[in-house]
């Protein structure tokens, strides 16, 4: 009677026609054979069951599991080779679903409409930031508009009162116009359309340092009476204090350190990359938590500037020629404010993380609160999900 109820199952399956579920009506009514079938099914169901995971590993053990260390599952697991060793830093895995559209917490209020007549949406500023960028569909590094919302909203939270943005698309639809359309008209966002400076036709007019330079000359022609100080950095740039990550953290900074360096007009940020195969966006959305294994010590000699505008002599990418001279040009020190540059996999021509990259960096997750912060605080945005879904313009 068993054989004869799982043909009928596989009959019905299979098939689906109208014989087939008379046929399969006609030995139902027979008791044994309803009850034969009914058996088949739980014990299908139990064979599906057993074949199914235990458990899904958190996903910062997952990016360590080529270190040796053990990994740390979310839910009790009975698998051959179970782990006992949990990680030194232990990151909470955050939720896939985006949070529910609400207004700001009280406390975002200070912060995160800056620009929008709450704090600094008027010159002069005490600082101010240059971006010149170009987002387009290709980039192996994957920065897309969601990641500029994102240092957008960090900047904010540091404290920036205004950011001049040079868009140097190289095609009408990588434009970014529109995609920075709320930040114009908030005021944090001033907009220059930088793509017949870069390009003609299609092709580059002049090497892409030089076009950022050019970028950075026009600011400052055009607004550096507006700022008092500014810094000129990338979308993978991010300021970071290891001694503060309170809101305007980078702004209490430099009025700390030039109070006390008042012949200081340009101070230097070392830069540390942060490197590795970054993490899964929809668990960690934010460029700043994707990218987590950092280098020992300052990378290279590529700093990036923080400096009064109105002291440049000669603009420049990582350091200005200013006009008082090279004795007033200081370096921060590293625990009071460093670059934390999110290259990613780039090292590792955007696969696997290698043993050169593991030696060469160590776990560092001193951002978090920021990335908290920022992510409880996406309500103030003016769309839902800004900071999470990738988009291009």
């Amino acid at each position: 009677m068993r054989i004869k109820a799982r043909c009928i199952l596989r009959t019905v399956v299979l098939c689906g026609s109208f014989t087939a579920i008379l046929f399969t009506w006609y030995w139902l009514m027979n008791s044994r054979a309803a009850d034969a079938l009914f058996v088949e099914l739980a014990e299908s169901t139990d064979r599906m069951n057993q074949l199914r995971p235990k458990a899904t590993p958190d996903l910062f053990t997952v990016a360590k599991n080529h270190t040796e260390e053990s990994v740390v599952y979310t839910e009790e697991q009975s698998s051959p080779h179970a782990p006992t060793k949990q990680l030194s830093l232990d990151y909470e895995k955050q939720t896939e679903e985006p949070l529910a559209r609400r207004g700001p917490p009280q406390h975002c209020e200070s912060w995160c409409r800056r620009g929008a007549g709450v704090v600094g949406s008027q010159p002069p500023y005490f600082l101010t930031a240059v971006l010149e960028v170009r987002i387009y569909y290709v980039d192996l590094a994957k920065l897309t508009t969601r990641e500029m919302y994102q240092w957008l909203q960090y900047l904010r939270y540091a404290g920036v009162e205004h950011v001049y943005v040079y868009d140097e698309y190289r095609f009408q639809n990588e434009s970014q116009l529109s995609a920075l359309e709320g930040f114009i008209e908030e005021g944090y966002v001033t907009y220059t359309d930088w793509h017949d400076v870069a390009w003609t036709n299609g092709n580059r007019i002049e090497a892409h340092a030089k076009t950022q330079e050019s970028a950075y000359k026009h600011c400052l022609s055009h607004y550096a009476k507006d700022s008092m100080w500014q810094t000129a950095i990338d979308i993978d740039e991010y300021p970071f204090s290891v001694t503060d990550t309170e809101q305007n953290f980078m702004r209490r900074f430099v009025e700390d350190f030039s109070s006390k360096n008042p012949h200081a007009s340009q101070i230097t940020m070392q830069n540390y990359l942060f490197l590795g195969k970054p993490l899964n966006d929809t668990l960690h959305p934010l460029l700043a938590s994707r990218v987590w294994r950092r280098t020992k010590t300052p990378a290279n000699a590529l700093v990036k500037p923080i400096y009064k505008p109105e002291d440049v002599k000669t603009a420049g990418v990582h350091r200005n020629v200013m006009k008082s001279g090279s004795s007033s040009s200081i370096k921060a020190p590293d625990e009071g404010l460093r670059m934390n540059h999110y290259w990613g996999a780039r090292l590792q021509n955007w696969g696997e993380d290698t043993p050169e990259i593991l030696a060469k960096t160590t776990e560092d997750l001193t951002v978090r609160p920021i990335v908290e912060a920022v992510l409880d605080c996406e309500a103030c945005l003016p769309e839902k999900n800004m900071l999470r879904v990738s988009r291009w313009n």
